[in-house]
């Protein structure tokens, strides 16, 4: 299997940040059309506009926050500084993100029974995924900062 350095893995890590914030920049560009074709499709109140709209904003404004704190959490990792509370602060607010980003959704879930759930479980599964990697990084810095008094 293809094995690349530890700084070329972050950089690319920090690129596909990069491309994916342009991504959700194209998503939140294209939407408006997007959404008026997606209720038509589904046969659906043209009221639902303005609030799905809303839902779809706000989770973009909460995915550049998770980006930019995985950006801050990348560049940390590039200077070697791997288990620190810093770093345990930015995964603890990005599980939070993802958490808030699935209460939106699941929101949605009614009047978009069929994907809107799914969106909602997705996001709120990454949250705790984070959530996890977070307590092993508490425990890291914790272990880390007992070793640092030891010498």
């Amino acid at each position: 299997m293809l094995k690349i350095s530890q700084k070329a893995s972050v950089t690319l890590s920090m690129l596909l940040n990069g491309l994916v914030a342009a991504v959700i920049t194209v998503f939140c560009i294209k939407m408006p059309e997007w959404l008026d074709a997606l209720l038509v499709l589904l046969g659906k109140d043209e009221a639902l506009y303005a609030p799905t709209l809303a839902v779809v904003y706000l989770s973009a404004v909460l995915a550049y926050g998770a980006i930019a704190l995985l950006f801050v959490l990348l560049v940390c990792i590039r200077r070697g500084e791997v288990f620190t509370s810093r770093n345990v602060a930015c995964l603890r607010a990005i599980s939070w993100l993802c958490f808030a980003a699935a209460l939106c959704y699941a929101g949605l879930s009614v009047p978009f029974l069929r994907v809107a759930p799914v969106i909602a479980v997705a996001c709120a599964f990454m949250g705790m995924i984070i959530r996890v990697v977070k307590n092993a990084f508490e425990k890291a810095v914790e272990i880390k900062n007992e070793n640092d008094l030891t010498v």
